[in-house]
């Protein structure tokens, strides 16, 4: 699905590299990737190269294959197809939820469907079928998001970010300062996405989601294999490794 080779990258051509001569292949078949490394090491920044987030300016080779076996090479792909993996075959988790505070929830919820053409009728038939995962929310469609608390918004972030189906889902710590409950609700939505198991989710192909989390317990119980970045590099193990 990946092939990334011998990756550099640096923020502007006077700055160091963020890292270098990264390299490692993920075949077609999806799973649930745990990024770990430590603070500052450039987690983010690698699963933005990938979600086309970070430009296409970096040293080395990166290539997505698509379902029907095309493969597109990162370094000389067109605007317009960046936009269109970005809308259809990518979704995004991030820290911060990036909600519009003067829609409701269910208009905050629903954005990728307006941004890939669905009907008005259709973008609330499904938004209204996905909230219906979390009773809480799910009685405040109609409320102004500003109105809910920190893990409800975050809550509303994670759904908008699977509810185009998209293949790969890059979550960059979504649940990072959030308590125990609502991190456990996340992490449902998560593991539902990525096995087909949301409202609506057709069953073929394969879905991949990449999580950077610092906690060791979650990336053992949940990952399928691990991406570990230090300062030699990355190194893409299996699940049964020991997370250090």
């Amino acid at each position: 699905m990946f092939n990334v080779r011998s990756v550099s990258f640096a923020y502007s051509p006077d700055s160091a590299n963020v890292f270098s001569d990264v390299s490692f292949c993920l075949s077609p078949g999806g799973g649930r990737i745990c990024v770990l490394g430590p603070s500052g090491i450039g987690k983010t920044t690698l699963i933005a190269l990938l979600g086309l987030l970070a430009g296409t300016k970096f040293s080395g080779q990166i290539s997505y294959q698509l379902r029907d076996g095309t493969t597109l090479d990162f370094g000389c792909i067109a605007p317009d197809e960046i936009e269109r993996l970005r809308r259809t075959e990518f979704g995004f988790a991030l820290q911060n939820s990036y909600l519009l505070p003067h829609l409701t929830v269910l208009d905050n919820l629903v954005m990728p469907l307006g941004l890939n053409g669905f009907s008005e009728a259709d973008r609330r038939s499904r938004g209204l079928e996905l909230l219906s995962l979390m009773s809480d929310l799910e009685e405040r469609w109609n409320s102004p998001v500003d109105k809910l608390s920190g893990g409800q918004k975050q809550r509303v972030a994670v759904l908008r970010s699977v509810i185009h189906h998209p293949r790969v889902l890059f979550a960059d710590e979504p649940f990072s300062a959030l308590d125990d409950e609502n991190r456990r609700l996340i992490l449902d939505v998560l593991m539902k996405w990525q096995s087909k198991d949301l409202p609506g989710q057709q069953k073929n192909g394969d879905n991949l989601l990449f999580l950077v989390c610092h906690d060791e317990d979650v990336a053992n119980e949940y990952a399928t294999s691990f991406l570990r970045m230090d300062g030699s590099g990355v190194c893409l193990t299996e699940k049964g490794s020991t997370v250090t």
